[in-house]
């Protein structure tokens, strides 16, 4: 039963906050030059990804400056952006889709090990390398965006070439609904599974959890009214 505020929703005013500051970032993505974006990028990498995990990890700040004023998702925002720039001319090469795939898998290896070693480390489950802001998430969100827009979506008209695009308009349901599935999920495998190997366990859960809140998402729009929920 679900009592209270969910601690997921707060993501709700962080994109209204970003769709408020979006013309700013129109501006300055339009007008920079690709050396300004990517300094923009390497200072937000460094400010709000590698220093908060540095601080996290070792106990103090990697340098006596506070960088985090660096603001994290309007980063997320950015790269994303210059990633769709840049790709454009990497479309319909497997050694792209290659390659960003490896990237993806090295940061979602990374995320898993480390958090498993650091939980084991400190004798308490930690957040650390699965912070939205974590390098290892940044790796593999950028990673991940970019072999999914290099995937080959219109070479056959089948359900390979139209989950991802049917998927990628229903993201904000499946956000706001994943803690539903994902608490009730992660309870079955952590007390069914307990001596399940860590590399697994987050996996299957992960992959639960996404199918789970999918069919949900597919199950409220086609009812009525309800259906407003998850345009």
């Amino acid at each position: 039963m679900i009592r209270g505020p969910i601690l997921h929703l707060w993501f709700i005013y962080t994109l209204l906050g970003l769709y408020i500051f979006l013309p700013l970032l129109s501006r300055f993505f339009t007008s920079a030059t690709l050396k300004e974006k990517l300094w923009i990028l390497s200072a937000w990498s460094i400010g709000a990804s590698i220093m908060p995990a540095f601080k996290g990890f070792f106990g103090f700040p990697l340098i006596g400056i506070d960088m985090l004023y660096v603001p994290i998702y309007a980063g997320y925002m950015l790269a994303g952006a210059v990633l769709h720039e840049t790709l454009q001319k990497f479309v319909g090469k497997k050694a792209s889709l290659l390659l960003a795939t490896v990237v993806w898998l090295i940061g979602l290896s990374m995320t898993i090990f480390l958090s498993w070693w650091k939980s084991i480390a400190d004798s308490k489950y930690s957040m650390l390398f699965m912070d939205y802001n974590s390098p290892t998430v940044l790796i593999s969100t950028l990673g991940a965006f970019a072999a999914i827009y290099l995937l080959p979506l219109n070479r056959n008209n089948n359900i390979f070439s139209k989950a991802p695009n049917y998927i990628g308009k229903q993201t904000l349901g499946i956000y706001l609904f994943h803690m539903i599935p994902l608490n009730i999920i992660a309870a079955i495998v952590r007390d069914n599974f307990l001596s399940i190997n860590p590399w697994l366990y987050f996996l299957v859960v992960t992959f639960l959890t996404f199918i789970t809140s999918v069919l949900i998402v597919s199950i409220i729009q086609r009812i009525p009214y309800l259906r407003a929920i998850c345009p």
